[in-house]
């Protein structure tokens, strides 16, 4: 298809019935045509005979370009064609009707010179409900837009004749257009054969050697034998004729046909017959009765079709059929179109006007009024090309000079409608590239203009938003214009400009507050009171208590310099704790945490730290409502559902992780169940585990990770609660660095257990352990906690103000006031993954308090207590990672914490926990640029285990479908050269990790906001190492498809942009050109007063010029080839995807929402056994429908994570509800028996005994090694 109308499909849409009707038939918007211009092209296109690169029926016409060679839009060789009706095979509306949503109308015709059938249907059955078709009062015409068509490079003999589907997208017309080609019934070889004299000669010799006694015998002439055809064939139709035999020895049909016609005849139905001592006879065809013109029968079809085309070729036979043209202006309803009289539709096809109308869809007869009709369709309907429709309808105002046409360009240019020279200089002002407008959300363009204005200098502030609010005119969005004028009106833009989302908390949305105008206080900008009417906004639009609460008391000086009364949400989040942590401690807890906040600043007690700290302690003082508690009654416990992860403090990615590990039955047994799988005590690891040694002391600490997991675990399978909060040991212990000698000083007390124990089923329990009442402290920690509370508080200053008193587990170490032990050095750590840019950036933006306790620290005379290893590993806890590093860090501790089942021939541990995601690559280098079979003796291939596919794929500005990522990943790419990568080995869950930061030009860094399009079902087999040699020679030409198309769009690139706004090359040579005439002339004014100037090169502007019109004349062809490439490659996925063998399913999509700076994650996991998708966020459940997790284009959730798992094994392998919790019991009520027999279970787990929950009188069953209901389970 021609490309010199660049642009794709746009996305505005301002008509709500028009955008729904669009989404009913999935069609992507684009330019359209009205029915006389579609007629006409219908009359120009010829599809034996088609012009190279251009198919005038299906693409929109190319630009004129003044100064360039006129395009050619219609084959020189085509046929001139004069259709004319086919009756039989027609339904024509009646004479004075309009149509409604019950009638189809067909005009069957053929062309009487190339006997070419044309079909052309439209359909107003579609949907009953829209009662307006086109043409009526609001819209005089239908306007139709392409549905479907055959791919350009069609070469067989049925492409060659194809089909093209439009829709009209008139919001109340439901019409639907089909244009069906049919290839002429009588060959060449055909009529030869009937009508060559040579060969009627030798079939009137036949009959005279036959029986020369004969007579009237002659020789028949070519158009009595088609006749003679025509004849046959029409008795065989007629349903009232009675259809004799005709004799073998019939003297006219052997005259006619011989014997040499038998095959043609046969054909046709015709049916010979020689009974046994009777007379051979020929019957005529049989044909059914003459069917619905709709529905026709197929074989009645082929004879009306051949009767036609007979009588088209008998030249001595005029049958008196009817011209075509007026027929199809009365099915498509516009037979009296309102015209302009000064101009003709024959107008020259190189004339400016002639494009002019064409690219709006529309005829030169056409009156002003109906340009208008066309401009408003197209201007709706393709967005992406606004620009070149407002030149275009701008040229036509000029040429007709009409006033009609005048008033419709002034009312455009008043409402900021820029053309297409304005908004290309626009979208590349800002690095975006014009043709991804399309796909390109308005919170995406939004984000880049962020990034751009954040790289650039203070100055070009004003030039950059211009050029956004000429986007926002463009696409007719307000968000952007609003965004570019830097004002918040409506909901979308207040979350907008705090770079949030409408799923982003409350508390984070005040977060979000002090980081953007730290933001635009780095540039010495104030946007305080934007930064409050954004907040009103949301709050309102909420209907926040806490957000209405934090606006009617706060200060509104965002930094001040002494103390300021101060509300208790403010000081929550400037204090870095959630609300529900602070209102549920106990009051010594409580100032606890203050004080080790206040301990927090090293150079003192701050105003700002004073004013929240004071608010806190006010709130807390009329506050007795008491502990805020999440669980809930038996009855009132949801146990059809998984239980939520509360957050620690920005560990939603941890959340995510743990919920995604808990559903994946065969880790979740071994973890439950881990004294059977443990790595025995006392022995030395002594195979590698990540292709690294594993020490012994890795191994202990391992299993107290392992330890801490399964008591989560246990606690989401028996808690009452619709949430459970994982403990800061956890946490922590996740990015510990396991070499560490003082992470066993972590050893958990007997009061420890019994408290963890008793937090699954009933809190308050435990604490009334040591008998007496129930103290305000649900967590006891060490005794010796109390007696050195003011060294814990010195010693952990970097304690998590987020956590829970309750969850406090202070090491030993820290918690003694001996000194910790001397660090023990060990083996080297495995390798890890290389930190990603975004892990970077995350940890970079800790806290803004940190940032400047850490140049306080820099400063001379200050000294600074080096952070121990607990305090850097919460710290990077709760500074946000991405969950592939949380995978990868729990990943290793759980395999250097379980007995290896053997070694590969690396010496690496097989064990149960990596055969879930084992994944064997085979990677195999080109051999002179050709794919070589991975599995071939000589391919030289290496083999690798990996444990997910991580898609380092070149950026990308574009969504992308997960095929065509993995084709990126696994084929040679820029990262992996001459080497092709295949799958050798399958996992039962295949693991896909997605870049979410992408690098852009300048050191700068974007969230890369283009997401993966996903599937519920994925094919693999093209990837796979055992696939054919056919399928790896699909894969190849894929491949070199793609790199070609590469190298075009690299060029195209080239071609269109320059370091000059708004110019392209050829752009920048006109210039120059310009301004080389410029200075010939004022040299030429000033040799006439006697002055000389510089003498120019009197070639050098032809020379340009001619460059200019080579580079505008390349770009065409550029984007000729890109579209022609584009064509091979979808056909060679068709090809590759026709055998489907190897199917995985999806399980799992992590989405992270927010920007490149900072953000959340949630997971969704679908239960196989429920067929439901959750969405976990946080404490958060909810039930989703496919909708919100598979497009995958919503930028405000990009996919950063996606698991699939191997079809059939989803019920070995994935288990979502896993529940079977206990009944809460009322606060402060005894429970002797229970209360034995949690000290029992602290005291047996303490000395290492395996506790049988059967043991237990009370105890309720629990979950067996493979997931079935077992009467026993290990703690």
């Amino acid at each position: 298809m021609s490309t010199s109308f660049p642009g794709k499909p746009g996305k505005v849409i301002q008509d709500a019935a028009l955008l729904e009707r669009m989404r009913e038939l999935t069609i992507t918007f684009a330019q359209g045509k009205t029915a006389p211009k579609l007629i006409q092209d219908l009359l120009d296109y010829d599809p034996q005979r088609p012009l190279p690169g251009h198919n005038v029926i299906a693409d929109p016409p190319p630009r004129f370009v003044e100064g360039q060679p006129t395009p050619t839009v219609v084959s020189p060789s085509r046929c001139k064609h004069a259709y004319i009706v086919k009756d039989a095979q027609s339904k024509l509306p009646e004479l004075d009707t309009r149509p409604d949503a019950s009638v189809v109308y067909k005009l069957a015709s053929v062309c009487k010179y190339c006997r070419l059938h044309v079909d052309v249907k439209i359909d107003f059955r579609r949907d009953s409900r829209q009662a307006r078709p086109c043409p009526n009062q609001d819209y005089p015409l239908h306007h139709f837009t392409l549905l479907s068509a055959p791919a350009q490079d069609a070469t067989s003999a049925a492409d060659r004749h194809p089909s093209y589907d439009f829709w009209c997208n008139g919001p109340d017309c439901p019409a639907v257009l089909s244009i069906r080609y049919r290839p002429a019934e009588l060959t060449a070889q055909h009529i030869h054969l009937l009508t060559n004299p040579l060969l009627l000669q030798k079939r009137y010799e036949a009959v005279v050697r036959q029986d020369p006694t004969r007579e009237d015998v002659r020789i028949a002439r070519g158009n009595e034998v088609l006749r003679r055809l025509r004849t046959y064939i029409s008795h065989s139709l007629n349903e009232n004729h009675t259809k004799r035999p005709i004799p073998g020895h019939n003297k006219r049909f052997l005259e006619a046909f011989g014997d040499d016609c038998t095959r043609l005849l046969v054909s046709l139905g015709f049916r010979y017959e020689e009974p046994a001592g009777d007379i051979a006879v020929w019957h005529l065809p049989d044909s059914k009765s003459n069917s619905d013109p709709l529905s026709p029968d197929a074989s009645r079809l082929h004879l009306e079709d051949v009767y036609h085309e007979l009588a088209i070729l008998d030249t001595e036979f005029d049958d008196g059929a009817r011209p075509a043209l007026p027929q199809f202006e009365r099915v498509l309803g516009c037979q009296d179109y309102s015209k302009s009289f000064q101009r003709s539709t024959q107008q020259e096809r190189t004339s400016p006007e002639w494009f002019q109308c064409a690219s709006l869809g529309a005829l030169p007869d056409f009156s002003d009024a109906l340009i208008e009709y066309a401009f408003d369709r197209q201007f709706e309907c393709d967005p992406i090309n606004q620009g070149y429709y407002f030149d275009c309808l701008d040229a036509l105002a000029q040429s007709r000079n009409g006033d009609v046409l005048d008033l419709k360009v002034s009312t455009l240019r008043s409402l900021g409608h820029v053309n297409s020279n304005e908004i290309s200089k626009a979208y590349k002002g800002i690095g975006i590239d014009m043709n991804q407008n399309g796909v390109l959300t308005d919170r995406v363009i939004i984000d880049r203009f962020n990034a751009r204005l954040s790289a650039s200098p203070a100055h070009q502030e004003n030039e950059l938003r211009d050029m956004l609010r000429t986007i926002g005119r463009f696409r007719q969005s307000p968000t952007i214009v609003n965004a570019a004028d830097d004002v918040v009106h409506t909901y979308e833009q207040a979350l907008s400009w705090l770079d949030a989302t409408a799923d982003t908390t409350d508390e984070f949305i005040l977060t979000m507050r002090v980081y953007k105008l730290t933001e635009y206080q780095e540039k010495g900008q104030d946007k305080t009171d934007v930064a409050r009417r954004a907040l009103e906004i949301i709050a309102s639009a909420r209907n926040s208590e806490m957000l209405q609460t934090w606006l009617r008391d706060q200060s509104t000086q965002d930094f001040p310099s002494e103390m300021v009364e101060m509300d208790f949400a403010e000081a929550c989040v400037l204090m870095n704790m959630q609300m529900q942590d602070v209102e549920s401690m106990d009051r010594d807890s409580l100032e606890t945490v203050l004080h080790m906040k206040r301990s927090d600043r090293q150079s003192g007690p701050d105003p700002q730290t004073e004013s929240a700290i004071a608010a806190i302690r006010k709130h807390r003082a009329l506050d007795q409502a008491g502990q805020v508690s999440h669980e809930l009654s038996l009855s009132d416990i949801p146990s059809e559902r998984p239980v939520g992860l509360s957050s620690l403090g920005n560990t939603c990615y941890l959340n995510s992780v743990l919920q995604y590990y808990f559903t994946i039955k065969p880790l979740r047994d071994i973890v439950l169940n881990f004294e059977l799988h443990q790595f025995p005590d006392g022995e030395q690891k002594t195979c590698l585990v990540g292709n690294a040694t594993c020490s012994d002391i890795e191994v202990r600490n391992a299993k107290k990770f392992v330890h801490e997991l399964r008591l989560l675990f246990e606690r989401m399978i028996k808690a009452p609660t619709e949430a459970v909060e994982p403990t800061r040991k956890l946490a922590i212990l996740t990015f510990l660095d396991l070499r560490d000698p003082s992470v066993e000083a972590m050893e958990p007390t007997k009061d420890d257990v019994a408290a963890e124990v008793m937090n699954i089923g009933n809190q308050d329990a435990a604490n009334t352990m040591s008998g007496g009442s129930a103290p305000e402290v649900v967590h006891e920690t060490h005794p010796s906690d109390k007696q050195n509370r003011d060294v814990d508080m010195d010693a952990t200053a970097e304690a998590s103000p987020l956590e829970e008193t309750k969850n406090v587990d202070y090491p030993l170490s820290l918690l003694s006031n001996d000194p910790p032990p001397e660090p023990v050095s060990g083996p080297p750590l495995p390798p890890r993954p290389a930190e990603s840019a975004a892990s970077k950036i995350a940890e970079s933006s800790v806290d803004v308090t940190q940032s400047a306790r850490s140049e306080e620290s820099s400063k001379p005379g200050l000294s600074v207590t080096p952070k121990t290893p607990f305090e850097r590993a919460e710290e990077r806890a709760r500074a946000q990672q991405d969950v592939s590093e949380a995978m990868d860090l729990i990943f290793y501790r759980l395999r250097c914490a379980i007995a290896p089942l053997g070694v590969d021939d690396k010496q690496e541990q097989l064990d149960a926990i990596h055969d879930i995601f084992s994944l064997q690559t085979i990677a195999t280098p080109l051999k002179d640029g050709q794919f070589v079979h991975p599995l071939a003796k000589d391919s030289s291939s290496n083999t690798e285990n990996n444990t997910q596919i991580y898609l380092n794929i070149p950026s990308t500005q574009e969504a992308m479908d997960i095929y065509e990522a993995l084709d990126r990943r696994l084929d040679p790419n820029p990262v992996q050269e001459n080497v092709l990568t295949s799958l050798h080995t399958l996992p039962p869950l295949l693991q896909i990790q997605v870049p979410r930061v992408m690098a852009m030009g300048g050191g700068t860094s974007l969230r890369n906001a283009y997401p993966i399009k996903l599937h519920h079902e994925l094919y693999v087999d093209r990837y796979c190492a055992d696939q054919s040699k056919e399928e790896l020679q699909l894969r190849q030409q894929g491949w070199e498809c793609r790199q070609e198309l590469q190298k075009l769009e690299a060029r195209r690139v080239e071609l269109s942009e320059s370091e000059i706004p708004g110019l392209n090359t050829p752009g920048i040579l006109d210039a120059t050109v310009d301004y080389l005439e410029t200075v010939e002339s004022l040299g030429q004014q000033s040799a006439d007063a006697g002055v000389d100037l510089m003498d120019l090169d009197a070639d050098l502007s032809e020379l340009l010029q001619d460059e200019s019109v080579r580079l505008k004349q390349e770009t065409t062809d550029v984007n000729s080839k890109i579209e022609q490439k584009q064509a091979e490659l979808r056909k060679t996925v068709v090809q590759r995807d026709s055998q489907r063998q190897v199917k995985y399913r999806l399980h799992a999509v992590f989405n992270h929402l927010g920007t490149e700076r900072a953000g959340h994650y949630i997971v969704y996991i679908y239960d196989y056994a429920r067929s439901i998708w959750r969405k976990y966020n946080d404490a958060t459940l909810t039930q989703v429908d496919d909708s919100v997790v598979l497009p995958g284009d919503d930028p405000r959730g990009k996919s950063a994570y996606i698991v699939y798992v191997r079809d059939g094994l989803q019920e070995q392998y994935t288990q979502v509800l896993c529940r079977d919790p206990e009944p809460p019991q009322a606060h402060g009520e005894e429970d002797t028996e229970m209360k034995e027999t949690t000290a029992k279970i602290a005291e047996d787990h303490a000395s290492g005994y395996v506790f049988d929950v059967a043991d237990s009188p009370s105890a309720a069953p629990g979950w067996g090694s493979r997931g079935r209901q077992d009467s026993s389970i290990q703690w």
